[in-house]
């Protein structure tokens, strides 16, 4: 994000100060480039959606400064409730005074038995019978998370684990990595942009100065060669129809590959050019190129009303594919707010708790394994039927 820019100021930016319209269209993608930095930072150091572990639970609830964010999850769960609207609701208030009468009756940190309680209660509540257990956090999984094996946490909304940022992408930093990924992107289409429109300005001074004035069969390998460069983007994407992460890639080495040909035959056997402007253009490409294609998928998966995780697991056992693109999904992502941190970091609990695994959790796993939920819920996805076959292949809570 700092080599591309730094390189194209110092060898190509100079050579375009002639043109104001070039400079307003370079500090666009500075003023992109920013914004790039300023999402990808968020989506570093924001929570992605952390949901805590029961033993957590269990402790924060019994310190008094946490229990705000125990509030926040119970209303998060309410909303996942299998029930009428107006049920939904009345049972959302009954768990907060449950809650509070719990509370209530803890008399220090070290008192956990109470919430130790509420919680085992509250997950084998049959409200939360269509739910996923989390074997490792003896949690019950919300819709659309899942357990990431590198972070070793449950994320509310899971997409994947990026290892460009270091971090799970979930419900609090999914918009902000799609906006890193697309100003990134456009910024360096920019640059690459630019230097096209360079090396052709330079190569059509050199035309106009009569450098062309020579043999047809000299001329043929440069009109074959930059014909070439173009074809990609019309063959490659209807052999590689269903496939557009390779569409993608497989246009841009094509073309690049041309592009290489016909500026070296250009510069070497017809009139010398300069290198900077190729230079820039050959890097910037290759970043512009390597961003489109998650960024091209996220956009599609938003659109489905999806995330990664879950195109990832039930694209194989779908019979029509995935849902349709809609402009209401995209519209409902990115006017949603991001829901509130549930995981309190500061809050004093008692030294030594530990949570083992249980009958009472071993049953909960049992439940959340049953081949007639995992079809309602890939039916759910797909808006489509379903094979009433189960493979039997389930995912480990640790996927990711």
């Amino acid at each position: 994000m700092i080599g591309i820019p730094a390189l194209f100021h110092e060898l190509e930016f100079p050579r375009l100060c002639d043109s104001r319209a070039q400079v307003a269209v370079v500090f666009v993608a500075y003023f992109l480039l920013l914004v790039a930095f300023v999402a990808f930072f968020r989506t570093c150091l924001r929570d992605p959606g952390i949901l805590p572990r029961r033993d957590v639970l269990v402790s924060t609830t019994a310190a008094p400064a946490g229990r705000q964010q125990m509030r926040k999850l119970l209303s998060q769960y309410s909303s996942y409730f299998r029930r009428q609207p107006d049920e939904v609701e009345k049972a959302r208030r009954e768990s907060l005074e449950r809650f509070e009468q719990v509370t209530d009756s803890i008399s220090g940190l070290d008192d956990t038995a109470p919430a130790d309680g509420f919680w085992r209660e509250y997950f084998s509540d049959s409200k939360f019978a269509h739910l996923r257990f989390c074997g490792t956090c003896h949690i019950k999984r919300p819709p659309k998370s899942s357990h990431c094996r590198y972070c070793d946490n449950c994320v509310l909304e899971f997409d994947h684990h990026c290892f460009w940022v270091g971090n799970c992408i979930g419900a609090r930093n999914h918009g902000s990595f799609i906006m890193f990924l697309t100003a990134a992107g456009l910024s360096a289409g920019i640059f690459m942009l630019t230097s096209l429109v360079d090396i052709l300005s330079e190569a059509t001074e050199a035309c106009h100065g009569g450098a062309l004035n020579t043999d047809w069969w000299i001329l043929a390998p440069l009109v074959v060669a930059g014909v070439a460069a173009l074809l990609p983007w019309v063959y490659v994407p209807s052999a590689m129809k269903g496939q557009p992460q390779l569409q993608i890639i497989g246009s841009f080495f094509v073309d690049i590959i041309f592009s290489l040909i016909a500026w070296g035959y250009f510069h070497f056997v017809i009139h010398s050019l300069s290198w900077e402007p190729m230079l820039t253009f050959l890097i910037a490409g290759a970043a512009a190129f390597v961003l489109a294609v998650p960024c091209y998928e996220q956009q599609m998966l938003v659109g489905r009303g999806l995330n990664l995780k879950q195109a990832s697991r039930y694209t194989h056992r779908l019979k029509g594919g995935l849902r349709a693109v809609s402009l209401d999904n995209c519209l409902d992502f990115w006017s949603t707010r991001p829901p509130p941190v549930f995981a309190a970091m500061r809050v004093p609990v008692p030294a030594g708790a530990d949570y083992s695994d249980d009958d009472q959790s071993r049953e909960f796993e049992d439940q959340a394994q049953s081949g007639p939920l995992r079809r309602r819920m890939c039916a759910d996805i797909c808006g489509d039927d379903v094979d009433e076959e189960d493979d039997g292949d389930d995912d480990e809570d640790d996927d990711s």
